[in-house]
Protein backbone atom coordinates (compact mmCIF):
# COMPACT_ATOMS: atom_id res chain seq x y z
CA UNK A 1 0.00 0.00 0.00
CA UNK A 2 1.34 3.52 -1.12
CA UNK A 3 1.08 6.43 1.27
CA UNK A 4 -2.23 9.33 0.30
CA UNK A 5 -0.11 10.89 -2.62
CA UNK A 6 2.15 8.38 -3.66
CA UNK A 7 2.34 6.73 -7.17
CA UNK A 8 4.75 4.18 -6.90
CA UNK A 9 7.75 2.87 -5.69
CA UNK A 10 11.40 3.65 -7.12
CA UNK A 11 13.19 0.37 -6.33
CA UNK A 12 16.51 2.15 -7.43
CA UNK A 13 16.12 5.52 -5.43
CA UNK A 14 14.51 3.85 -2.86
CA UNK A 15 11.74 6.67 -2.53
CA UNK A 16 8.29 7.51 -3.66
CA UNK A 17 6.84 9.01 -6.87
CA UNK A 18 4.46 11.30 -6.13
CA UNK A 19 1.94 13.08 -7.90
CA UNK A 20 1.48 16.53 -8.93
CA UNK A 21 -0.21 17.96 -5.71
CA UNK A 22 2.98 18.97 -3.67
CA UNK A 23 1.32 17.20 -0.94
CA UNK A 24 3.12 14.37 0.52
CA UNK A 25 0.57 12.87 3.71
CA UNK A 26 -3.38 14.02 4.22
CA UNK A 27 -4.27 15.41 7.59
CA UNK A 28 -6.10 13.18 10.11
CA UNK A 29 -9.89 13.68 10.04
CA UNK A 30 -10.14 12.62 13.68
CA UNK A 31 -7.17 14.93 15.29
CA UNK A 32 -4.66 17.30 15.18
CA UNK A 33 -1.33 16.85 16.92
CA UNK A 34 0.48 19.36 18.47
CA UNK A 35 4.42 18.26 20.21
CA UNK A 36 5.45 20.71 22.55
CA UNK A 37 9.24 20.80 22.57
CA UNK A 38 10.81 20.45 26.61
CA UNK A 39 12.54 23.79 25.51
CA UNK A 40 8.23 25.59 25.17
CA UNK A 41 8.19 26.46 29.00
CA UNK A 42 5.55 24.28 30.00
CA UNK A 43 4.26 20.59 28.64
CA UNK A 44 1.72 19.24 26.75
CA UNK A 45 -0.16 17.96 29.90
CA UNK A 46 -0.46 21.84 31.12
CA UNK A 47 -1.82 22.89 27.77
CA UNK A 48 -4.30 20.31 27.89
CA UNK A 49 -5.34 21.23 31.47
CA UNK A 50 -5.79 24.55 29.53
CA UNK A 51 -7.67 23.92 26.79
CA UNK A 52 -9.65 21.81 29.21
CA UNK A 53 -10.87 24.91 31.55
CA UNK A 54 -12.16 26.37 28.09
CA UNK A 55 -14.48 23.55 27.26
CA UNK A 56 -12.05 22.36 24.65
CA UNK A 57 -10.99 18.53 24.60
CA UNK A 58 -7.66 16.93 24.26
CA UNK A 59 -5.98 13.82 25.17
CA UNK A 60 -2.03 12.85 25.38
CA UNK A 61 -1.70 11.08 21.95
CA UNK A 62 -2.92 7.18 21.86
CA UNK A 63 -0.55 4.73 21.05
CA UNK A 64 3.19 6.23 21.31
CA UNK A 65 5.80 3.96 22.75
CA UNK A 66 2.72 0.71 22.50
CA UNK A 67 5.27 -1.62 24.68
CA UNK A 68 4.75 1.05 27.98
CA UNK A 69 0.88 -0.21 27.18
CA UNK A 70 -0.97 -2.67 29.68
CA UNK A 71 -1.07 -5.06 27.48
CA UNK A 72 2.04 -5.43 25.83
CA UNK A 73 3.39 -5.17 28.81
CA UNK A 74 1.83 -8.16 30.38
CA UNK A 75 3.18 -10.14 27.36
CA UNK A 76 6.37 -9.37 28.20
CA UNK A 77 5.72 -10.60 31.96
CA UNK A 78 3.79 -13.88 30.80
CA UNK A 79 5.73 -14.26 27.11
CA UNK A 80 9.21 -12.91 27.81
CA UNK A 81 10.32 -15.37 24.82
CA UNK A 82 7.75 -13.60 22.63
CA UNK A 83 8.77 -9.79 22.86
CA UNK A 84 10.90 -8.58 21.01
CA UNK A 85 11.93 -4.65 20.84
CA UNK A 86 14.51 -2.97 18.56
CA UNK A 87 16.18 0.11 19.49
CA UNK A 88 15.81 2.64 22.20
CA UNK A 89 12.10 3.72 21.43
CA UNK A 90 13.35 7.00 22.70
CA UNK A 91 10.70 8.93 19.74
CA UNK A 92 8.15 6.80 20.72
CA UNK A 93 9.10 8.28 23.98
CA UNK A 94 8.48 11.77 23.32
CA UNK A 95 5.55 11.49 21.30
CA UNK A 96 3.74 10.08 24.65
CA UNK A 97 5.02 12.60 26.54
CA UNK A 98 5.02 15.95 24.67
CA UNK A 99 2.60 15.60 22.21
CA UNK A 100 -1.21 16.48 22.56
CA UNK A 101 -3.67 15.80 20.51
CA UNK A 102 -7.13 17.98 19.60
CA UNK A 103 -9.96 16.32 18.33
CA UNK A 104 -11.07 17.11 15.09
CA UNK A 105 -13.53 16.51 12.94
CA UNK A 106 -15.99 17.45 9.78
CA UNK A 107 -18.84 18.69 11.57
CA UNK A 108 -16.92 22.08 14.01
CA UNK A 109 -17.62 25.38 12.48
CA UNK A 110 -15.26 28.05 11.33
CA UNK A 111 -15.91 29.78 15.15
CA UNK A 112 -15.17 26.19 17.01
CA UNK A 113 -12.11 26.26 15.04
CA UNK A 114 -11.27 29.72 15.68
CA UNK A 115 -11.84 29.32 19.48
CA UNK A 116 -9.48 26.62 19.47
CA UNK A 117 -6.27 28.23 17.73
CA UNK A 118 -6.93 31.47 20.24
CA UNK A 119 -7.20 29.43 22.97
CA UNK A 120 -4.11 27.56 22.13
CA UNK A 121 -2.06 30.98 21.22
CA UNK A 122 -3.53 32.67 24.07
CA UNK A 123 -1.70 30.22 26.35
CA UNK A 124 1.63 29.72 24.54
CA UNK A 125 1.90 33.62 24.44
CA UNK A 126 1.48 33.73 28.23
CA UNK A 127 3.79 31.34 29.26
CA UNK A 128 6.28 31.20 26.60
CA UNK A 129 8.80 34.33 26.27
CA UNK A 130 9.01 33.03 22.02
CA UNK A 131 6.49 30.75 20.54
CA UNK A 132 8.05 27.51 20.40
CA UNK A 133 5.88 24.95 18.26
CA UNK A 134 5.48 22.60 15.29
CA UNK A 135 3.19 20.45 13.39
Amino acid sequence: MLPTHANSWCNKTETFKWDDTNCRTNCSWFGFMLNVRPEAGFTAQELGRALAEKNIGSRSLFGGNLINQPAFLQVKKDYPESFRQVGDLDGANELMSNCLFLGTYPGLSDSQKELVVEEVFKFVKEKSERVIYSV
